[in-house]
């Protein structure tokens, strides 16, 4: 018994070191993007780079146990997604943004900037409003997409961006029925 753990726990390891291995082969051969690809992935980073930012101003900001720990998730789930998303930009010479600065356009909108009860409303209207687009976008993208690692790339992306949509409307719910402190 002991053996047939130890052997499946190999397989497992020998499996998922075979799998890391193969997007970055694939993406080291990958064939420059065309138009659509491009916007969505240079889209999706400038959305991400967002997306942190404002969290962090949740981490600090926030009074709410539960605003803080959808912020501290998300930047803990969309960090590594930004790192995925930068090894297919680079794959595809697409340029990749590293900062928001120079596209102004996607800088946060912060309606927040009083801390307190309000900040928490504020902070989970934002996150619902940039879910549902980051919904949308990421089901275009893996639907009528051309490029199968970038369409790959939305789909595994689509149902972990539902999950927190979900979330987002349940603690927006549960802030704008609590009365402020």
């Amino acid at each position: 018994m002991f053996r047939r753990a130890l052997f499946a726990s190999v397989v497992t390891a020998l499996v998922a070191a075979a799998a890391l291995g193969r997007p970055q082969e694939a993406a080291t051969k990958a064939a420059p993007a065309g138009p659509v690809e491009t916007t969505f992935v240079q889209e999706a980073a400038l959305d991400g780079l967002a997306q942190l930012d404002i969290c962090y101003d949740a981490l600090a900001q926030s009074h709410r146990r539960d605003v803080r720990a959808f912020a501290l998730d998300t930047a803990n789930l969309r960090a590594p997604a930004l790192k995925e998303l930068e090894q297919l930009a680079t794959a595809r010479e697409i340029t990749f943004p590293t900062t928001l600065v120079d596209f102004p356009a996607y800088l946060p909108d912060r309606p927040w900037d009083n801390e307190g009860a309000s900040f928490d409303v504020e902070f989970m209207r934002e996150q619902v409003r940039r879910h549902e687009q980051l919904v949308d976008a990421y089901a275009r993208e893996a639907v009528d997409g051309v490029d199968p690692e970038v369409r790959s790339y939305a789909w595994s992306n689509i149902l972990q961006l539902r999950q927190r949509l979900t979330r987002a409307r349940a603690i927006l719910d549960r802030v704008e029925r609590t009365p402020p402190y």
